[in-house]
């Protein structure tokens, strides 16, 4: 059907059709847990997006390719490209545009960026951009882009080690979420929160929150990073010393992946 629409776009020589359906195209492979294609879709048209310096184009497929990257752990290609994109938006005054993007560009890419620049040690410089974007969408209040916000947000305080605050961040992140009937964010959140619970050397609570994410995330129907909710489960397993139930969780990732994998050859 995506295929059917581009053909149909490029015909009709609509041009910001056939970008919408590179986007559309690179989300569902990334979501189906195939990074490496959605990427190839989406990067396609936001490199010419930027050649032309079209605008509207590249705060939605910037979004789209940082989300691409992100899965694929590709995170100093968003450290290296987002930072311009931020810059431009900021000078056009337009950051609570969505650009006819399901979430907010701006409050997005200022998370994964953030988020980015910590996990290369910029800690400063990214602690700043995730609160232009948390507080760029705290104004606009898009229940589903503060969820995803507050994700990174929590990200990057866990991997410092302040499992408190990402815990906080976690909380209001599934606040969010189930706010706005986001299945599989929801799920994300709970998982996450499970496994920061069992840093804070609350394994048992963890677990109910990690088991409670995976069984939301799976009902979602989504199957990218699957396999990171059986990670998850089953390192907090081991630290309960459930070596069975963590040998299980281990499978079920290795299936996870491998299911991706069938579905699409």
């Amino acid at each position: 059907m995506f295929q059917e629409g581009e053909m149909l776009s490029k015909e009709l020589g609509d041009e910001f059709r056939v970008a919408r359906f590179y986007s559309a195209m690179g989300m569902y492979y990334t979501y189906r847990g195939n990074p490496q294609l959605g990427i190839e879709y989406v990067k396609r048209t936001f490199e010419k997006a930027r050649t032309n310096h079209d605008f509207e184009f590249m705060g939605s497929l910037a979004s789209s390719l940082s989300f691409d990257y992100s899965t694929s752990g590709e995170f100093y290609k968003i450290a290296d490209m987002v930072p311009d994109v931020i810059d431009l938006i900021e000078k056009a005054k337009r950051k609570s545009d969505f650009f006819s993007w399901t979430l907010n560009p701006y409050s997005i890419l200022c998370a994964l960026c953030g988020f980015s620049m910590g996990l290369l040690g910029n800690f400063e410089e990214g602690r700043i951009t995730l609160d232009k974007g948390l507080r760029t969408d705290s104004e606009i209040n898009h229940l589903v882009t503060l969820g995803f916000v507050e994700i990174y947000y929590s990200l990057f305080f866990a991997f410092r080690g302040e499992w408190e605050i990402a815990k906080a961040h976690f909380q209001k992140s599934i606040k969010h979420s189930e706010e706005a009937k986001y299945g599989a964010l929801s799920g994300l959140s709970w998982s996450y929160l499970g496994y920061v619970c069992s840093m804070l050397a609350d394994s048992k609570v963890g677990k109910r929150h990690a088991e409670k994410g995976l069984e939301i995330f799976r009902d979602s129907g989504m199957e990218s990073v699957l396999s990171l909710f059986y990670y998850l489960l089953g390192s907090i397993c081991q630290d309960l010393g459930d070596l069975k139930n963590a040998q299980s969780h281990t499978d079920g990732k290795k299936r996870g992946i491998v299911e991706v994998l069938i579905n699409d050859t």
